[in-house]
């Protein structure tokens, strides 16, 4: 779980966004979002991980 708070934060996610895994065509934005780069400026939650 911390870790995928952690990369939903790295893309300006939070990380309650991880509840739509719940259903299933939530998994579809859940993968994309994990997949992706992360985005070079820093967010609410600190500097990005790269």
């Amino acid at each position: 779980l911390a870790v995928g708070a952690r990369r939903l934060h790295d893309v300006n996610r939070s990380g309650w966004w991880m509840l739509i895994a719940f259903t299933i065509i939530g998994l579809i934005p859940l993968f994309i979002w994990s997949v992706s780069e992360t985005k070079p400026e820093s967010n609410k939650w600190g500097q990005p991980a790269k």
